[in-house]
């Protein structure tokens, strides 16, 4: 897919070229955190709900991992009884963590990423995974832990009430991951716990009848120069001397990038105005990226990832919920965030510059990492997909 790009816009210079003039491309470097932080704030948490919903519809189980979770009300209230010296005696309960993180996320984040604290809480087994659990509250809301059994050694059993003492690999808006796991108790679950975890899991198997035609929507004017402004606040500190927000605003309005990336899906079959034709793109583009694979991928593969995921959204109740605005900020949002990584990918390329495709590549594992908390480098893209390695 990157291959068709490279082609496309090297050959008409007017993709790197534009968005290198606006851009400080080899200085600055553009955080993928930014573009999906972006996007959550579209629509009213929409690509929030939307990240979290994307991994129950089974996106990354089909992967070989999985996620859980329908997202829903925080405290926003920080529990009194946390503080930094209680850490390390503490056990901390599912909820308190979603209250934590809800009521502040930068400290939770400081007081938790790479500590070592003990959880407890009810064990979910996701969907087509052996390697993975999630615990969550009895109320199953939609925050959860994240558990990792390298090769599904010592996993407990699903509906059980456990504790275990793991390493916090990240702090994120909808889970906490962790490492290294000791299951160091087991238990039963809390009085109706068990139903609301039944439901929750059901859910993530993508049980009710595909409606593909949920997928697609129709785009406005209005949308893309809303997006073309938040694109133009949250990147104005990569511009180059000299530039202003208004020329962000309108590169993304001239719809250049849209264009381009409609370009790369076109002889695919795909649509722009699909939203699992959108992300199963920007899933194969980035993970060309970040894995600097720049050869044409087999048509096979990357049909793989099409049908995976256009199966695991049209599955998904949330889909049919959302309007076309809604479809339009996460599909464009993605388009349009893929498109500038790739642009300094190309051109890179186009200047023989290592310095700023290894920027490229930096930005492209960043970005699977923030919105779907995946390691490109550790798939391989096969016509079974993108599999694990």
């Amino acid at each position: 897919m990157v291959r068709f790009v490279l082609r496309q816009l090297i050959g008409s210079r007017a993709g790197p070229v534009v968005l290198g003039a606006v851009l400080a491309l080899p200085a600055n470097r553009l955080s993928a955190q930014d573009y999906m932080g972006m996007a959550e704030l579209y629509g009213q948490g929409v690509v929030n709900s939307l990240g979290n919903q994307i991994r129950s519809a089974g996106i990354r189980s089909s992967m070989g991992r999985s996620g859980t979770g329908t997202g829903g009300a925080a405290a926003a209230r920080w529990p009194a009884h946390i503080t930094a010296s209680s850490i390390g005696s503490h056990v901390f309960t599912v909820d308190e963590l979603q209250a934590m993180n809800s009521a502040d996320a930068a400290r939770t984040g400081q007081l938790l990423n790479g500590r070592t604290i003990n959880i407890t809480g009810t064990v979910v087994h996701p969907p087509r995974t052996d390697q993975a659990i999630h615990l969550v509250s009895g109320d199953g809301q939609g925050f959860h832990v994240f558990v990792f059994f390298p090769g599904g050694r010592g996993m407990p059993q699903a509906g059980t009430r456990i504790t275990l003492e793991a390493t916090v690999e990240r702090v994120r808006r909808t889970m906490v991951s962790v490492r290294n796991p000791q299951v160091t108790g087991r238990g039963t679950p809390p009085t109706g716990a068990t139903g609301s975890t039944a439901q929750t899991s059901g859910a993530a198997t993508g049980s009710a009848s595909p409606n593909y035609h949920a997928l697609t929507f129709r785009s406005t004017t209005a949308v893309t120069n809303e997006l073309a402004d938040r694109f133009a606040e949250t990147l104005a500190p990569a511009l180059r001397k000299g530039r202003s927000r208004q020329d962000i605003a309108t590169l993304v309005r001239s719809g250049q990038l849209q264009n381009g990336f409609r370009t790369l899906l076109r002889p695919y079959g795909f649509s722009d105005r699909d939203v699992a034709d959108v992300l199963a793109s920007h899933m194969v583009m980035i993970w060309q990226v970040a894995n600097d694979h720049h050869a044409q991928p087999p048509r096979s593969h990357v049909i793989a990832v099409r049908s995976r995921t256009r199966e695991a959204l049209a599955r998904s109740g949330w889909v049919q919920a959302m309007d076309d605005a809604d479809k339009q900020r996460f599909a464009e949002t993605l388009s349009v965030g893929t498109m500038m990584i790739v642009g300094r990918y190309v051109n890179g390329y186009d200047t023989n510059d290592r310095a700023t495709i290894d920027l490229a590549v930096r930005d492209a594992k960043d970005m699977a990492r923030s919105f779907a908390d995946l390691d490109m480098t550790r798939y391989a893209l096969t016509d079974q997909g993108l599999t694990p390695r």
